[in-house]
């Protein structure tokens, strides 16, 4: 760090979606940040970094992760404007069953249609036939019962990273790479 006195209301270890996703909110609300990271941002190893990362409602019968993700979607649409970027890629999620979505083997998959059902979204139910023609590249004769969910889709998420660092920057959060904790320090049991 390039001065080891600086007092700072957080430090965050770490510049991964969590890590620098917490630092953009904390800056936000008036709050003097730092995040040091062990190598590069975006890191090419990092889990958050990968080159995509698929976005999706269905959780089977998880309603927490359903409605988190449902809220998630409309926060990716808003960093798309505020980064005149699209890192958000709407183009939809497709959820394959071998047998009919009723069957006791897809109770994850039918979990998940009818979550999108209950909540007022309109997903295509699709047989065989309707696969075929609207996803020729699925072998029909395996897949014969089908839920495209539109409002799925991916973010490119190397991109994100650097796009919420600049970001978090511009907040005035002090970011410091090829940084590590070796110890922490409490006092007062603070």
């Amino acid at each position: 760090m390039k001065n080891p006195n600086t007092k700072y209301d957080f430090l965050i270890v770490g510049s991964g979606i969590f890590g620098i996703t917490a630092a953009v909110e904390l800056a936000k609300r008036k709050y003097k940040v730092a995040v040091i990271n062990p190598d590069t941002i975006p890191h090419h190893l990092a889990a958050s970094t990968d080159i995509t990362k698929v976005v999706r409602m269905e959780y089977g019968t998880d309603q927490e992760y359903f409605r988190m993700a449902e809220i998630c979607i409309d926060r990716w649409k808003d960093w798309n404007d505020l980064f005149g970027e699209k890192l958000y890629n709407e183009v939809g999620f497709l959820m394959l069953c071998k047998d009919k979505i009723e069957s006791d083997r897809h109770s994850f998959e039918k979990s998940s249609y009818q979550n999108l059902i209950d909540s007022g979204y309109s997903p295509d139910r699709m047989n065989a036939e309707s696969i075929k023609e609207r996803f020729p590249a699925v072998n029909n004769s395996v897949y014969i019962d089908a839920n495209f969910n539109p409002k799925g889709g991916y973010v490119e998420s190397s991109l994100v990273v650097e796009k919420l660092t600049e970001y978090a920057r511009s907040l005035g959060v002090e970011i410091y790479q090829q940084q590590t904790a070796e110890t922490f320090i409490v006092e007062k049991g603070l």
